[in-house]
């Protein structure tokens, strides 16, 4: 996940929406953390923390559409990593 914290130190660094831009990162952290109590071997173990991690992922790519665009696509990354999680990865 640390490609993730990248994203969104890359728009806290450009100086624009700093709140937001730390909201994003700390919610990827989050997510970071947290997502191996939810799901392993392809299996989600705890199907609460699996439905708090895809509103968590919810809030991150609301966050990033809100940010000003960047050389980093925020949105896709963010919707490649939706994906993953509702994948199991």
């Amino acid at each position: 996940m640390g490609a993730l914290w990248l994203l969104g130190c890359s728009a806290f660094a450009a100086g624009t929406a700093p709140d937001d831009a730390r909201r994003l990162t700390a919610i990827l952290d989050y997510v970071a953390a947290d997502y191996p109590g939810a799901v392993a071997g392809g299996r989600i173990t705890s199907q609460d923390e699996y439905a708090e991690q895809i509103s968590f992922l919810d809030d991150a790519a609301s966050l990033a559409a809100g940010l000003p665009p960047r050389p980093l696509d925020l949105a896709g990354g963010l919707g490649r990593l939706r994906a993953s999680v509702e994948g199991l990865a």
